[in-house]
Parts: C-alpha cells; sequence; structure tokens
C-alpha cells in the first residue's frame, strides 16, 4: 500500500479574504458578525461549525452538493437575500471558484484555511513521498 498507515490532519482556519484576494481579515473579523454561509462540500456542516467556533453568528446557512455548479440566479437570490437581511456571505475557498466566476460582490468572502497534522504525520507523508520520488515503481505494489 502506498500509505501503510493513516495520515491524521485537520483543517485550520487561517484567515477572511474578499472575493478577489485583495483584502485579507484576522479570524477576529468574524466575532459576533451577522453572515450567511454558503458551502457545496461534502460534510458542509464542519465548516459551519469553525466558523460559529470563530465567533461568527450564523443568521442562514445554504447547503449545496459537493462539486455543485452554481447558477447565475442562484447567486443572484443569495446576494439579493442578504443585502436584504444585512449579512456578509462567507464560502469555502473551493466555492469561491466557481462562484467567483459567476458574481462580484463586496458581501462576498471566503475563510482561507490550512492543514494542521502533526510533527510524526509529516514525518510518515514526507518519507513516503521521498520514497515514491526515488522508486516510482513503489506505487503500483500493493
Amino acid at each position: 500500500s502506498v500509505f501503510p498507515r493513516a495520515i491524521e490532519f485537520n483543517y485550520k482556519p487561517l484567515s477572511i479574504k474578499s472575493f478577489d484576494y485583495q483584502v485579507s481579515h484576522e479570524l477576529d473579523y468574524l466575532m459576533d458578525r451577522k453572515i450567511m454561509a454558503v458551502a457545496g462540500i461534502a460534510n458542509p456542516e464542519s465548516f459551519f461549525k469553525m466558523l460559529e467556533d470563530m465567533g461568527a453568528v450564523i443568521e442562514l446557512t445554504e447547503r449545496f452538493p459537493d462539486h455543485h455548479e452554481y447558477t447565475q440566479s442562484e447567486l443572484t437570490n443569495l446576494i439579493h437575500i442578504a443585502q436584504e437581511k444585512d449579512l456578509i456571505i462567507i464560502t469555502t475557498e473551493k466555492d469561491l471558484v466557481k462562484i467567483g466566476r459567476l458574481i462580484k460582490s463586496d458581501m462576498l468572502f471566503f475563510l482561507e484555511v490550512g492543514l494542521d497534522m502533526s510533527e510524526e504525520h509529516v514525518e510518515v507523508l514526507m518519507g513516503k513521498v521521498r520514497s515514491l520520488l526515488s522508486n516510482p515503481q513503489e506505487q503500483f505494489r500493493s
């Protein structure tokens, strides 16, 4: 097996960025701020919980299927609702890639995340990567 042991990691919030990547806020930007959380990922609840843990006040959640192809109509509707309720929209960076192609709004932000792994798991992963790079045929062994 390529990975004989499980590599465990968690997502760690890094910053809040505007839809155009031009503005970056510290994580406390969401503290007590009313938001609409939008996610089209496999486990949106973990994303919503991360936002709540950061102090965001989630007024509305919009869940879409993983790999959802957003439509102009859906996004225009979300922007309209957010404007009516005076909310900012927070989404994942993955979703922003798709959303950003269709709509630009100063109300739209994404949560930038990174990976948080123990040193032991980083070493296991890097050892396996080095092994595969030095012997590419190893990846085909079962």
